[in-house]
């Protein structure tokens, strides 16, 4: 059976895998994040803080993950890719506004951005990749455990305290967990998947050494 085809969207074999400026300042945004993430931790040293503290950094991990998975596995320097990271790039500062206040009245700036990112992000990957279908598929896995977590995620901003601590726990339990496949190489590389595999082994005279053992003489 022949493999499906490589989307142009997809990066090929060979091309510059270095982080394009982009991607760098995305990082950026990301430092900004963890400052805002930090200082409300520092202004509630209580369990109650700690926990509120990391359910926003995982959400805000999460993002930076599939952000990051992205770029990866997609040509960066596609005009189309550069405006999907613009885009979640000013979707993490919203949600790196919001941090200090998301469980006070700003819990819905922080889900309206967390989900805008999602939705942006899904809109180029699952039409993007329509002619490799195991590509495709991830794409589409990945946006319906966002569609499960929207329940709980929305919820949540019609409560207070405790009851939308649990409400976002579970919801960001949920989105990582339901891409535990991610951790694992083999799932994640499909047919035709642009992976880089380490060069052979050479010996000190620059001969690579073959796999297979010498017969005997």
């Amino acid at each position: 059976m022949r493999p499906s085809p490589l989307p142009r969207i997809l990066r090929r074999r060979g091309e510059p895998d270095h982080p394009t400026f982009l991607e760098l300042f995305f990082d950026l945004v990301y430092i900004f994040m963890l400052s805002r993430l930090s200082a409300g931790l520092a202004g509630d040293l209580s369990v109650r803080g700690a926990a509120q503290t990391a359910v926003l950094l995982m959400a805000a991990w999460w993002v930076w993950v599939l952000t990051a998975w992205l770029t990866d596995l997609f040509n960066p320097r596609l005009p189309v890719i550069q405006a999907t990271v613009l885009a979640v790039m000013f979707g993490t500062l919203l949600m790196a506004i919001a941090v200090p206040y998301a469980f006070d009245d700003y819990g819905w700036l922080l889900v309206a951005a967390y989900f805008g990112i999602h939705l942006v992000r899904d809109a180029v990957l699952i039409p993007g990749t329509r002619v490799n279908r195991p590509i495709q598929a991830r794409s589409i896995r990945v946006f319906f455990w966002f569609g499960v977590t929207a329940l709980p995620w929305v919820a949540g901003v019609f409560v207070h305290g405790t009851a939308r601590l649990l409400l976002w726990s579970v919801a960001v339990a949920v989105d990582l967990g339901s891409a535990g496949w991610a951790g694992r190489r083999r799932n994640l590389v499909a047919p035709n998947w642009p992976v880089r595999s380490s060069p052979a082994p050479t010996s000190p005279s620059g001969i690579e050494k073959s796999s297979s053992s010498p017969s005997a003489s």
